[in-house]
């Protein structure tokens, strides 16, 4: 038996010997395609793999989160000082900072590690998604004015169940990377539908940035990878963790140069979920 891949499907070739009634042997090829099992396998291992870091990343950041509160308090105590030189203040607040940017790392981590269950809300997605939009325009602002966020949205209401904390967190990390993907001037476009005869929610976030390079694409849900000068490779594989906690995927395409289109698709949720 040998494995063969072909046109991005993977087979098992086997070979059977029999006799034949005249006393010649003969062979019977049997081609099984085990794409889908493969590919279940492999899901299989990584996730293993996930569960096992994420209890261990889980446990160092825990094991930061002391000290670092206490480098914190004591840095504020510090500035609070009327008796410091210009250079001592610097110094401190370069501490503080630090800790704030440590901070955003372990919380990163412990959403990453995480497997709470989810806080069923009713909402009105399409209120969502005009307050994430508004905050992120704000922060837009700050980087360059020549950022331009534009809403298409087919649904006056779209009223359904959701973890309110967990999806926002998906919008807004989905945002921040469109704003940091454009330099100076540029279009995000922010797209919500029902789809599927009104049984699929659908979010599309497109940008005209950067874009990502082909060989980085099939790496960006993975733990860790980033392509950034700073930031920890953990934001879209939260967004992906999020998502598929509503029982949604997501997927993206990008051209480098071009730019760069995220689509969410999670069930719309009418009824209040039985708790799982």
């Amino acid at each position: 038996m040998k494995e063969e891949n072909v046109n991005n499907r993977k087979y098992l070739v086997s070979a059977v010997p029999f006799k034949n009634t005249d006393g010649n042997i003969s062979v019977i090829e049997v081609i099984s395609d085990i794409t889908e099992k493969s590919q279940l396998e492999e899901e299989l291992e990584k996730t293993k793999e996930l569960a096992i870091m994420g209890e261990a990343v889980s446990h160092v950041a825990h094991d930061i989160r002391n000290p670092l509160s206490s480098i914190k308090v004591g840095a504020e105590l510090l500035e609070e000082s009327t008796n410091l030189n210009e250079d001592e203040a610097t110094y401190i607040k370069w501490i503080t900072g630090g800790v704030v940017s440590l901070e955003g790392l372990v919380n990163e981590v412990l959403d990453f590690s995480r497997s709470r269950k989810l806080i069923w809300t009713r909402i009105n997605l399409i209120n969502l998604i005009n307050e994430t939009v508004s905050e992120t325009a704000e922060m837009a602002r700050k980087k360059t004015s020549g950022i331009k966020i534009e809403k298409e949205l087919h649904e006056e209401t779209i009223e359904c169940w959701m973890d309110v904390v967990r999806f926002k967190s998906v919008l807004e990390n989905l945002l921040a990377n469109a704003v940091q993907a454009i330099e100076e001037s540029g279009v995000i476009k922010v797209v919500c539908s029902l789809t599927n005869g009104g049984d699929t929610i659908m979010v599309k976030i497109v940008d005209d940035g950067q874009g990502i390079p082909e060989k980085d694409l099939e790496k960006i849900f993975e733990p860790f990878f980033t392509t950034k000068a700073k930031g920890t490779g953990l934001g879209m594989s939260i967004i992906k963790k999020f998502v598929e906690m509503h029982g949604g995927k997501v997927s993206v395409k990008s051209r480098l140069g071009e730019g760069t289109e995220v689509t969410i698709a999670v069930p719309m949720r009418r009824d209040r979920p039985s708790p799982s």
